[in-house]
């Protein structure tokens, strides 16, 4: 029968664990075992608490631990994917792990599946487990009972205690006879040193965050890193490259009173010279100490206290960005840093998320009041236009997300002012929108942008950020659209032309006359405009010539950041019509009288003293008369001309529709058209169908 077994994590050589009851497993039977290391009933810390035991009699584990085990069965290492019962031989260690301790667990099993297999009634046993799971790798090439285990050299500790990679812990169970039907006692022996170190009156200025502390030793000693770890006498030796020195990211501390408290994992050394680096968001701190004899040591608290008045400070220059500037926060930004103004108790409330996005929240399981701000680096506005930030942000939770999160600006180390944007997350899922402040105000300055989360302990939303841009906002530039126009030849009086702008400031226009614009315009006078909207009033007087003439205006647009923006619309004044010229004959049309076949095209009737003259004009379908509507359809862009013959002229003109008629706009080159109806005195008149798509029926058509 194959067995499942319980190892009891228990006393310890050097943090040593008092007698613990039994866990037996019973009525068990699965294809490969499952060992269980129980440990004596310590309190289990939160995944924040602190793996301490100073008293020398217990470990406190904390919840979300695991372990990794190794075990030998008649003094043959468990090797991978090998059973023992032909008394192999195979030095390469099988490193197993176990499953992460529940939170609700109330004593330190540790379930440690494993691919062994075989019944071994009289065998001898032997367990050997190591902490953290980090410090080794369960697939990695290593030969009994020498480990190659790794200290980082860069250590990220929480308030109160260490980092817990930076532990190093070896555990033994006593040897048992046959396959284990209960518990396992397994005993632990830390193989580090601790070191708590408070850094003492550091000469911070308001507002300024710890970022890193860098410890250097002497040369050649040796505190972290990879080295050989023989799993049986719990030794470390072979260090490999040089290791004697730490990095803390201490982003997360806080300095409080001039006072910043590090813990450290290292090796046990005697430290004669170091060196401690404090680099915060404005400066860095040096302190060299030398003739001193420091002894760190093995599974103590070693608490070390460094005067840092005297450490010299050093400003960090740092340029600013260069505009356009963008933030994705694909990876953990080296730019922005965090401003902790509040924790609550918690570590921190900003973070970056593996998701590509920074993340503000201040509940835990239960919500804490805090305030938090995530800072750009500075950018330098200079060539800048028309900038704004844009970025993209999600939210849950939240009571009112616009006064429980703040975007602000400040200008070099001026005041914050809040920027007003135009989108906010729904705060009922997760989708991301896409957020626009301007920052016109700021062209060629330096600035700092803001995000400000704000909570209570009754309310703490989550916030996520991405995205974040300062760059030109699209469409900036000023834009303009207007017609050509046509006035008769009588003149007009107070006749409007009303462009269609945008991100317009202001406009001016001048108006000239000939087509070279040589010289001011004669005959368009009273002229004012609208510099906000860029509409023109105009008068023109009559024009008693024959030949047509013709103005320009220029308008002078100046966009929203002064750019600049000219565009010229032609005016054109009908020539009178030559003294002597008599009407058409009257005359009328109804084109289903003409004898036209379905979908035949057509281009030409002629009348009495004049021509109708049919044109696709601008769209691609040409004019064709259809037995349904029983018109001739003009389609968008297509134009309808009557031509008086020599020495004639038109004075009336009406136009007829047949059924299912389109809505288009028609246009009349010269006169006055509305419903149909024209009038006016020309030798010509053209009818433009507007749009570009649709048409109009005409079904007939009366002249004189």
């Amino acid at each position: 029968m194959k067995k499942v077994f319980t190892i009891l994590a228990t006393a310890a050589a050097l943090i040593s664990f008092n007698a613990c009851d039994r866990n037996e497993i019973d009525g068990i039977d699965n294809s490969k075992t499952t060992f269980v290391f129980t440990s004596e009933k310590p309190t289990l810390q939160d995944e924040n608490g602190t793996k301490t035991g100073w008293n020398g009699t217990s470990v406190q584990w904390l919840k979300g631990d695991n372990i990794r085990m190794a075990f030998k069965v008649d003094d043959v290492w468990q090797s991978s994917g090998k059973t023992y019962d032909d008394g192999g031989t195979d030095s390469s260690i099988r490193i197993y792990a176990s499953k992460a301790l529940d939170a609700d667990a109330q004593i330190a099993n540790f379930i440690v599946p494993t691919d062994f297999q075989g019944s071994y009634t009289g065998n001898k046993f032997e367990f050997f487990g190591l902490y953290p799971t980090k410090a080794v790798s369960n697939t990695a090439a290593n030969n009994a009972p020498i480990l190659t285990v790794s200290i980082p050299a860069e250590q990220t500790p929480k308030a109160g205690t260490f980092d817990s990679t930076a532990d190093l812990m070896v555990g033994s169970a006593e040897v048992l006879t046959g396959m284990p039907t209960e518990a396992i006692p397994m005993m632990w022996n830390r193989v580090v040193a601790l070191a708590d170190i408070t850094l003492k009156g550091l000469a911070i200025t308001e507002g300024e965050n710890p970022k890193t502390v860098t410890f250097t030793a002497q040369e050649g000693a040796d505190l972290v890193g990879s080295h050989s770890l023989d799993l049986i006498e719990g030794t470390v030796s072979d260090p490999k490259g040089v290791n004697n020195v730490i990095t803390i990211n201490a982003s997360a501390l806080e300095i409080v009173d001039g006072n910043l408290e590090v813990w450290l994992g290292m090796l046990p050394a005697t430290v004669t010279s170091l060196s401690v680096v404090v680099e915060t968001d404005k400066a860095t701190y040096t302190r060299d100490i030398t003739g001193i004899n420091l002894a760190f040591k093995q599974n103590k608290r070693n608490l070390l206290g460094i005067d840092m008045s005297k450490a010299t400070r050093e400003e960090i220059a740092v340029a600013p960005k260069s505009y356009p500037y963008t933030e994705t926060f694909e990876k953990e930004s080296e730019d922005f840093t965090i401003d902790n103004k509040e924790l609550g108790g918690l570590t921190y409330v900003w973070k970056w998320n593996s998701y590509k996005y920074m993340k503000a929240s201040a509940h835990d399981g239960s919500a804490h009041a805090a305030e938090s701000w995530l800072i750009s680096p500075y950018v330098d506005m200079t060539g800048a236009v028309n900038p704004g930030l844009t970025f993209e942000h999600t939210s849950k939770f939240f009571t009112n997300i616009q006064t429980e999160t703040a975007i602000l600006v400040r200008e070099g180390e001026g005041e914050w002012k809040t920027l007003t944007i135009d989108a906010y997350p729904t705060n009922v899922d997760w989708n991301f929108v896409k957020a626009t402040a301007s920052l016109k105000d700021y062209v060629g300055k330096t600035i700092q942008i803001a995000f400000k989360y704000t909570s209570t302990s009754s309310a703490a939303g989550t916030w996520e950020v991405k995205n974040v841009s300062i760059d030109e906002l699209p469409g900036s530039e000023p834009t303009i659209e207007v017609e050509d126009v046509t006035i008769p030849a009588a003149g007009v009086e107070n006749a409007t032309i009303t462009p269609t702008v945008t991100n317009m400031d202001e406009c001016e226009v001048e108006i000239f006359g000939d087509a070279e614009l040589s010289q001011e315009c004669d005959w368009v006078y009273d002229v004012s405009v609208d510099p906000t909207t860029a509409a023109m009033t105009y008068s023109a007087q009559a024009n008693t010539e024959t030949t047509p003439r013709t103005a320009y205006v220029v308008f002078h647009l100046t966009g929203l950041a002064d750019e600049t923006l000219d565009h010229t619309l032609k005016i054109t004044q009908e020539g009178a019509v030559p003294a002597g010229l008599v009407n058409v004959d009257s005359q009328s049309y109804t084109f289903s009288e003409l004898g036209y076949d379905n979908a035949q095209e057509v281009s030409t009737v002629t009348g009495n003293n004049c021509s109708i003259l049919f044109d696709k004009g601008t769209n691609s379908n040409a004019p064709k008369y259809y037995n349904s509507g029983a018109a001739i359809r003009v389609y968008g862009g297509g134009t309808v001309s009557v031509k008086a013959a020599e020495g004639y002229k038109v004075s009336t003109i009406e136009l007829t529709f047949g059924s299912g008629d389109g809505t288009n706009d028609i246009t009349a080159s010269t006169g006055t058209y509305a419903n149909g109806k024209w009038t006016g005195d020309a030798t010509e008149v053209v009818f433009t169908v507007g749009g570009t798509s649709g048409n109009r029926r005409i079904a007939g058509i009366k002249i004189n």
